[in-house]
């Protein structure tokens, strides 16, 4: 019940732009990474998802630890209101697409496993 106050982005800035410049980065990871896949080597692809996925979680960490220096729901003093409501939009969104990032070097794990045995 406490992620439910304090994970959500503000009803009010939930805006389509940052989802969209998440969901275009990770279509274009994707196509990459398959077409990767299919022209080198499935290791060379997972490789990618990899450090694509390590970066953005370190990524995460570094912005979420100096956005939100006051608590998660408090701003630092330095910062707006608005500049507040939208870092914690920013840190909603990639949330969601790191999560994405690790089902995806899960999937590609499986994948790469099962060419292995195979």
């Amino acid at each position: 019940m406490q992620c439910r106050t304090q994970c959500a982005p503000p009803r009010s800035l939930t805006n389509p732009i940052v989802l969209f410049f998440f969901e275009v980065a990770l279509f274009l990871l994707l196509m990459l990474t398959v077409a990767l896949a299919e022209l080198a080597s499935l290791g060379a692809a997972l490789g990618l998802w990899l450090v694509c996925t390590v970066a953005s979680n370190a990524g995460y960490l570094l912005a979420r630890g100096r956005l939100a220096r006051g608590g998660w729901r408090t701003a630092p003093t330095s910062m707006s209101s608005l500049d507040a409501r939208w870092a914690r939009t920013l840190l909603h969104y990639w949330r969601g697409t790191n999560l994405l990032l690790l089902a995806g070097a899960l999937v590609g794990g499986i994948w790469y496993w099962l060419t292995r045995i195979s």
